[in-house]
């Protein structure tokens, strides 16, 4: 349909529940690599927004579930071979969010310093304008 966004897949809205799961997967996997340089979070990757990315995706699999879509009594073998590598994914992440963690935590104390200090630079200036 001419003017409508379709991906070279077609349309998200037209996967099974399971091959959705897959491409999260897939997606979440992908995030974790950029994150992570072997078992070390590469600095300053973490960002709020790609948390978000991540957390979206854990959202929609949780919906899935709660609504009976990723069923395992109906699942076919294939599909039972995507949720463990689904597990695989969500342990790999549940070893890395400590350090994500306490990288947003440290950026955000190195902001708010880095913010302080522009402050009085600031303030410093309107000062010294006003002694002149």
């Amino acid at each position: 349909m001419p003017g409508k966004a379709t991906t070279k897949s077609g349309n998200p809205a037209q996967f099974t529940p399971w091959q959705r799961l897959r491409f999260i997967t897939a997606e979440i996997g992908l995030i974790l690599n950029l994150l992570m340089e072997g078992d070390t979070l590469r600095p300053g990757v973490a960002t709020p927004e790609l948390i978000g990315l991540l957390l979206g995706y854990l959202q929609e699999v949780a919906d899935l579930r709660a609504r009976g879509h990723l069923d395992a009594s109906v699942a076919l073998p294939e599909d039972a071979v995507s949720w463990q590598d689904y597990r695989a994914v969500l342990e790999r992440l549940r070893r890395v969010m400590p350090n994500m963690e306490q990288q947003l935590r440290n950026d955000r104390a190195r902001l708010a310093h880095e913010q302080q200090q522009l402050t009085r630079a600031a303030d410093w200036t309107s000062t010294a304008k006003l002694t002149r």
